[in-house]
């Protein structure tokens, strides 16, 4: 992968394309609340090395996250699954460091795990509260995003990426937002188990949402990973394996996420038509929508992705330098704005 590596040196900054999403964030009503009970938690169970790798976490603003990707969500359930989410990205983010076992945790062998009695507290509201086939749905998705998380690790020891469709297949379960597909019904208090497994078109707005948010998630994420050698990304996979320029890889993820949001508002509209008096469906459309709206505005303003003290100034698009320590996002010049009638889609991608 060392020619590819040296392309991207050769530029010290791309244009971010514009990341289409026709559904505008919201933030919980109860935010406030969600916020400081979840940090409670945090408080209470999550090992920090130091004071200032706890300020760091408390940054990057999960307890926001949630409350974007869940606007109407019943505030007490906000928080159990913001617990969860902000724990995986913790173990994310020591997994990248120290290689932390996640396949103990999918089995539960916790434990001797330092993030042991955190899992099994809120492992254990959420057994107690979620619906039983909501739950099932949600525990396989996190075991699908540990297995996703290995065939990551596998191509990362051999030195290799995949091609870009067997990238998307692994992705999208190892970004890991499948879980919050379920526990969109949970913060809700609906079930929408039989319907969900009987109506393909229902399963399609869950994928499209799924590609939607990884789609996002790589491209805010790119300069990060990119600067630290992580290469599993969307944009690395178009450049090192399909031989595109870095502006060119970034215009394609760019069409691919205006596609995906189409399709969504597309299949979303069809079901509506086909269930209008069924307001716990049409309650759980709204919440893919904003799942994907949260995602977006989240990813472009937490430090997760653009470095500590970083303030984001409201672009969505525009030039972004390829600093290694922070995310500097300047308005793009007129030569510099992708074409937005140009189509760079690669015909082999599929949001089936």
């Amino acid at each position: 992968m060392t020619g590819g590596m040296d392309a991207l040196r050769n530029g010290r900054r791309y244009c971010l394309p514009p990341l289409v999403c026709r559904t505008r964030a919201r933030v919980n009503p109860d935010y406030p609340t969600i916020y400081e009970d979840h940090a409670a938690w945090v408080r209470r169970f999550l090992p920090f090395a130091s004071p200032h790798a706890a300020s760091c976490f408390f940054e990057r603003r999960y307890a926001l996250f949630e409350s974007m990707i869940y606007p109407t969500g019943l505030p007490g359930r906000v928080v159990h699954s913001s617990c969860m989410t902000s724990l995986m990205f913790e173990i994310d983010d020591l997994a990248l460091l120290q290689h932390t076992a996640f396949d103990e945790v999918a089995a539960e062998q916790t434990a001797d795990h330092p993030y042991g009695p955190a899992f099994v507290d809120i492992w254990s509201t959420l057994v107690n509260n979620m619906p039983e086939p909501v739950f099932h749905r949600y525990r396989q998705g996190w075991k699908d995003c540990f297995r996703g998380m290995l065939a990551e690790r596998d191509y990362i020891a051999r030195g290799l990426l995949p091609d870009f469709d067997t990238y998307l297949e692994i992705r999208q379960f190892s970004f890991g937002f499948r879980p919050l597909l379920a526990c969109g019904e949970y913060v809700h208090g609906i079930d929408l188990s039989t319907l969900i497994a009987t109506d393909p078109d229902l399963q399609r707005a869950q994928r499209t949402a799924v590609m939607h948010a990884l789609l996002v998630n790589d491209v805010l994420s790119f300069r990060k990973e990119y600067t630290r050698g992580d290469l599993f990304n969307v944009v690395s996979v178009l450049v090192h394996t399909h031989d595109q320029r870095l502006q060119t890889a970034l215009d394609i993820t760019g069409e691919l996420i205006r596609i995906a949001d189409a399709e969504l508002a597309d299949t979303c509209a069809t079901l509506r038509r086909r269930y209008p008096l069924l307001p716990s469906l049409n309650l759980y459309l709204a919440t893919l929508n904003s799942l994907c709206a949260g995602n977006l505005r989240w990813s472009l303003e937490t430090t997760r992705y653009h470095g500590t003290g970083f303030g984001w100034n409201g672009l969505r698009h525009g030039t972004v330098l390829l600093d290694s320590d922070r995310t500097t996002l300047m308005p793009a010049t007129a030569t510099e704005t992708p074409d937005p009638n140009r189509h760079t889609a690669p015909e082999t991608v599929r949001l089936q």
